[in-house]
């Protein structure tokens, strides 16, 4: 587990409710998430940098130490969906296409393929257990496309 500060601390709830506090949980801090969702994870790569996901692939994104939270979005219409995200040891990638000369890959922030696999099948379950908890890429390649996602390994 990656430990920035160890008086700060966030937490996420029912109704899109994301809480921090900066006094070791003395008093408790409202920041905004923009959403009524209920939020399952959160997690900080760095002092400023943090994600907050719910239960349905909904990621959310702060670079301003969780003062506010927007929500993260694709450029163009995914041609797949990965769940359940955040998870905690397994991922089901699905994806409308037929794949024929597929490749699945995920890489941690710093760019760093971790894993790596032929995909055959339009539906797909891979075992990540074995990462640590953060936050990752995954990159579907189809043919000539390429689509990409995040996910929450908690």
């Amino acid at each position: 587990m990656l430990e920035l500060n160890p008086l700060k601390g966030y937490a996420v709830g029912n109704s899109g409710k994301i809480i921090k506090t900066i006094d070791g949980g003395t008093t408790w801090l409202h920041s905004t998430s923009g959403t009524t969702v209920g939020l399952e994870s959160v997690y900080f790569t760095d002092e400023n940098t943090g994600y907050v996901a719910d239960g349905n692939g909904t990621i959310l994104k702060t670079t301003n130490e969780g003062g506010v939270f927007i929500k993260e979005t694709n450029s163009g219409n995914p041609s797949f969906t990965i769940y359940p995200n955040p998870t905690t040891g397994y991922i089901t990638v699905e994806t409308s296409a037929i794949p024929t000369q597929s490749q699945l890959s995920i890489s941690n922030l710093n760019g760093e393929e971790l894993i790596t696999r032929p995909i055959t099948e339009p539906k797909t379950q891979l075992d990540i257990s074995s990462l640590p908890q953060g936050v990752y890429f995954v990159r579907l390649i189809i043919d000539q496309s390429v689509q990409a996602g995040k996910i929450i390994k908690q």
